[in-house]
């Protein structure tokens, strides 16, 4: 799995990479997606690289957490991706 910026709303084996959002209140939204297969500890691992991007340094508190998984059977490889979620305010 890449470390790359990806579209929000692609749903395709070439959607895996991390995208984020700024929300109200100086809140970011963080996602990274992957595959099915994709370690665990890389999508954290992820998550905390953009977040100190974002950040500056590695100063933020998280407010949200969230996993999806999604299986995408119209697709011609059935495959199944899976993604989380992080909501955080830089310190």
């Amino acid at each position: 799995m890449p470390y790359r910026e990806a579209e929000p709303g692609a749903l395709s084996e070439d959607g895996a990479g991390y995208w984020h959002e700024e929300l109200e209140d100086g809140k970011i939204k963080i996602q990274v997606r992957g595959y099915e297969n994709t370690n665990e500890e890389l999508f954290f691992y992820y998550f905390h690289k953009k977040a100190a991007e974002l950040c500056g340094e590695v100063k933020y508190t998280i407010y949200e957490f969230g996993q999806t998984i999604l299986v995408v059977s119209h697709h011609p490889r059935n495959y199944t991706s899976k993604g989380y979620s992080w909501i955080i305010k830089c310190i």
